[in-house]
């Protein structure tokens, strides 16, 4: 495909690949995809909110997790075909002396690897990552488990703790992510 006709540029570096709109073209092309699951969700919600008998609840919830599996999977599929490569392995320049050290934005070790394109924290590069994540995780799963607890204090607490615990995640990710 010709640079000027790709919808997509396809940012890779290794097993890291990140996917952007190029122009107008790119952002409309994936405004048409998104749209296209308008439909199925409204009918997957519409389904599930006339309470349906245990066992067809669980065939239509695996029903909508199959089709947006098949749909991720043929979005990416279409866009990396409708998408110009740019790979940053080839542009990487040696370490600084700072990264070298591992300081942080504070002089601390940073636990986030910095991401090159995009926005916010890259994988985790320390055990502290790793631990802040299964914290979180853990976290916002105990959120769900108030949620269905019953009561409206219990509804009302699984929201502040799932809404306290990723203000939380954010603002620490944020401050142990690597300078770029």
């Amino acid at each position: 495909m010709r640079e000027e006709e790709a919808l997509f540029t396809l940012y890779k570096r290794g097993w890291q690949q990140n996917l952007v709109p190029r122009g107008a073209a790119g952002w409309w092309a994936l405004a048409w995809w998104l749209i296209a699951l308008v439909p199925f969700v409204g009918a997957f919600v519409w389904y599930m909110s006339t309470d349906p008998a245990e066992p067809r609840a669980i065939a239509a919830v695996a029903l909508y997790v199959l089709f947006m599996a098949i749909w991720t999977v043929s979005f990416v599929l279409w866009a990396k075909a409708h998408s110009v490569t740019v790979d940053l392995a080839e542009n990487d320049r040696p370490a600084t002396p700072r990264a070298v050290a591992g300081s942080g934005a504070e002089g601390r070790k940073p636990w986030f690897a910095a991401k090159r394109i995009g926005y916010g924290a890259g994988p985790p590069i320390a055990w502290q990552g790793w631990a802040l994540i299964a914290v979180w995780l853990g976290a916002i799963g105990g959120a769900g488990l108030l949620q269905n607890a019953g009561g409206e204090g219990a509804r009302q607490a699984g929201i502040a703790l799932f809404v306290a615990s990723t203000v939380c995640f954010v603002i620490i990710a944020l401050r142990r992510t690597a300078p770029r």
